[in-house]
């Protein structure tokens, strides 16, 4: 009877850590997610799927935000190598036209990505699991 106990009382702690981490995990989540939709929106980036992506992802976004908001800002014209604006569709000082960074399909790709191997991690768990009992 009190082996059983033990074993009730550890079944709830270990519980009761699952759920804290889990809780802890959202939050880290929600809080990614919020930051990076405000930051993305002050560049004029594609808002909700960053915001998306960072709670898919959570902090495993931010380099990956990092590595946009460099190419997003980094507007030099490979023509004549001038600096432009982020808004410009033509150099300023030579007319050629400014290649933008399409952070939608970057970040599309990225959360393909993303999802691949999470299913691929489950799948392979599950033959493991089959495999080995």
């Amino acid at each position: 009877m009190g082996a059983m106990l033990v074993g009730m009382a550890t079944g709830f702690a270990a519980m009761g850590i699952s759920f804290t981490l889990i809780g802890f995990s959202l939050v880290t989540r929600t809080v990614v997610a919020l930051v990076i939709r405000r930051k993305a929106r002050r560049l004029n980036m594609d808002s909700g799927l960053w915001a998306v992506s960072g709670f898919i992802l959570g902090v495993l976004i931010i380099p990956v935000y990092l590595f946009a908001k460099r190419k997003t800002a980094s507007l030099v014209c490979t023509a004549c190598g001038q600096q432009n604006e982020h808004s410009a569709n033509f150099c300023v000082s030579c007319g050629a036209p400014v290649s933008h960074f399409d952070d939608g399909r970057f970040l599309k790709k990225i959360l393909l990505i993303a999802v691949a191997v999470i299913v691929a991690v489950y799948v392979i768990s599950a033959v493991f699991t089959l495999v080995i009992p």
